[in-house]
């Protein structure tokens, strides 16, 4: 969900497209039930491959299988297809387009929008396609779209040879699909750009089946697209060709400030210590004098404990150079010992040692997301306005509902190097922080007063924090939950992109074979 605003004024390519694919918009689906669905065998003769499995709703692993992470999605898909081989994918998108069966591409079910499934339909499930290579020496790797960011840390860091890093997720149990086609930040983005910077081809199998390759040469505006559009909406990417980067030791420490205004002499005290946290991000994410070597998040969570938390990650040196490139924020601490600690740091050999020791997020709370991209203009007033704008939140909050946000770094010189190369929103070349705040933790009954009370919230506090720097409002598409709100969701996830998107969707998929909620091309 993200904030509320005007959309702008139709640009003559866009709606070019528009009319364009409307034709090919009203395509109808067989649903189960119906005398179009076709038969048991048909259904259980679609694979190819030994490990390749179709669950049906009559088998007993079924239900668990159809589970995505946010339980507020129960969707009950026709067919589940474990593939094991991108023969078996082609198989799969070839009965699909045959029987038309609706079909859907799954990972690991980070979708905060649900899109990676559905009531009804065929969903692929890649999580087998896990293989990892390298594709030269040390320098290039292709992983398989099944795998998740813990399983290539740990690869890249015991592969024989190499010291290397990549960016990926912050959670290991996070994907690696859906994470990098929506744009991709993570702890290495500071110090190397976002996932979509590292993509060099995609392996994909088109809607007729067709595997094609990807790449800066070869069907370079599906690259393009696939470099931030979205996942579910070009086809069904098999496997990615990613730069590595050299490792480094790494020190995690975290900074924790009780946020309870009971532990303040008053409200101006409290507001002085976020003002003092907000002034030291903004120095550490200037784009001119930021020290790049710090990322990290900025987490508040209005539940049990009502903290700010920032949780650094240094890169290089030893744990006593980290705490002298932190100097700044150690002194705001020893200002506010009964409030606020800042931990000795923790050092790690290298990036691969210290992401094995994140835990990950348990799956099945259900959670509803606003995200806002931050230029670095925003920064300093950010952190005081999203923890009094959260705590306004809690004290109208019903059926139990808790809220949480947090910032994670992001901007620095390799950032800003973002080419037009990708179609990620172009708010991303300046952006600093990328903010997601959710609801969560309500009682039955309790989704929609959260999920209304998130989105207006977000309109009057995330939206002007994304506008500072003249520029328009921008949200994260990963990161965020829209389907079911009335948001100009494609100039918020794009901007000045949707309309070349559109013309590439067009190209790729003119019979609409493609489609999830709020995904490029989804509205026509």
């Amino acid at each position: 969900m993200v904030a509320i605003g005007q959309p702008g004024s139709c640009r003559t390519r866009r709606c070019a497209s528009l009319l364009l694919l409307t034709a090919a918009s009203a395509r109808e689906w067989c649903r189960p039930g119906a005398p179009c669905w076709p038969s048991v065998d048909e259904l259980r003769g679609i694979c190819a491959t030994p490990g390749c499995r179709v669950l049906l709703p009559e088998d007993d692993e079924f239900a668990n299988a159809s589970v995505l992470r946010d339980t507020q999605w129960t969707f009950t898909p026709g067919l589940i297809v474990q593939v094991a081989s991108v023969e078996d994918v082609q198989r799969a998108v070839r009965f699909a387009a045959a029987k038309s069966v609706e079909p859907r591409v799954f990972n690991t079910g980070h979708c905060y929008d649900g899109h990676c499934s559905g009531d009804g339909v065929l969903r692929v499930d890649v999580g087998a396609l896990n293989a990892t290579e390298w594709v030269t020496s040390g320098d290039t790797f292709r992983i398989g779209s099944g795998c998740r960011w813990g399983d290539v840390y740990g690869w890249l860091g015991n592969s024989s040879g190499h010291r290397r890093c990549c960016v990926g997720g912050g959670d290991p149990s996070v994907g690696v699909t859906g994470w990098t086609l929506g744009g991709g930040h993570g702890p290495m983005t500071r110090a190397f750009g976002i996932g979509v910077q590292q993509v060099l081809s995609f392996e994909v199998v088109d809607a007729a089946g067709a595997v094609k390759t990807a790449s800066a040469t070869s069907e370079p505006e599906l690259f393009w697209a696939l470099r931030g559009g979205g996942g579910g909406t070009f086809g069904i990417v098999t496997s990615f060709t990613l730069r590595s980067h050299p490792d480094t030791a790494v020190h995690y420490a975290a900074a924790t400030a009780n946020m309870s205004l009971g532990l303040y002499a008053d409200f101006a005290a409290r507001r002085a210590l976020l003002d003092g946290v907000g002034d030291w991000l903004a120095a550490i994410l200037d784009p001119t004098s930021g020290d790049a070597s710090i990322s990290g998040t900025v987490e508040l969570d209005h539940g049990a404990r009502h903290q700010l938390v920032l949780k650094l990650l240094v890169r290089g040196g030893d744990a006593a150079s980290a705490s002298r490139r932190v100097a700044g924020l150690a002194k705001l601490v020893a200002r506010n010992p009964a409030v606020a600690r800042l931990d000795e740091f923790a050092s790690y050999d290298s990036f691969g040692q210290y992401a094995a020791s994140i835990p990950s997020k348990p799956p099945g709370a259900p959670e509803t997301s606003a995200s806002a991209l931050l230029a670095p203009g925003a920064v300093a007033a950010s952190v005081a306005a999203i923890v009094e704008g959260v705590e306004q939140l809690f004290a109208a909050a019903s059926h139990g509902t808790e809220f949480q946000c947090t910032a994670d770094m992001v901007g620095g010189a390799a950032l800003a190097a973002l080419d037009d190369a990708a179609s990620v929103h172009d708010a991303w070349r300046a952006t600093a922080l990328v903010m997601a705040c959710s609801a969560y933790g309500w009682a039955e009954g309790g989704r929609d007063a959260a999920a209304a009370a998130l989105n207006a919230w977000s309109a009057r506090a995330l939206a002007p924090l994304s506008r500072v720097g003249a520029r328009n409002q921008s949200a994260y598409v990963n990161e965020a939950q829209t389907d079911g709100f009335d948001v100009p969701w494609s100039e918020l996830f794009w901007g000045s992109r949707y309309g070349r998107l559109l013309d590439v969707k067009r190209s790729v998929d003119p019979g609409g074979f493609w489609r999830c909620p709020n995904c490029v091309g989804s509205e026509l």
